[in-house]
């Protein structure tokens, strides 16, 4: 199977459309999911000035924003899964 690859600021729309704030710290940018007003447990984050992140970094991301599967976060991504469908699949890990 093929990784799509993704460049950051993709990343950083689908992110905070899909219900993470952002928060930028000295040479990171932090996504950190929230939900009903509260933080949760889900959070991942990217280096400052990155562009095309590479395919170890895109199955990391995936992995700490629980997803199983590479395609289910490529779906976050470009949008076929919805908010309501993500949260689905955290409370299903119980992360919310």
């Amino acid at each position: 199977m093929s990784i799509k690859r993704f460049k950051a600021r993709e990343i950083d729309r689908s992110l905070q459309r899909k219900g993470f704030i952002k928060i930028e710290k000295n040479h990171h940018t932090y996504y950190i999911y929230v939900k009903d007003g509260k933080e949760t447990p889900v959070r991942t984050y990217l280096s400052h000035g990155a562009n095309e992140l590479s395919k170890i970094i895109l199955k990391r991301i995936a992995k700490e924003l629980m997803f199983d599967d590479y395609e289910t976060f490529s779906d976050l991504i470009e949008c076929p899964l919805k908010r309501e469908a993500y949260e689905a699949i955290l409370k299903s890990k119980n992360k919310i």
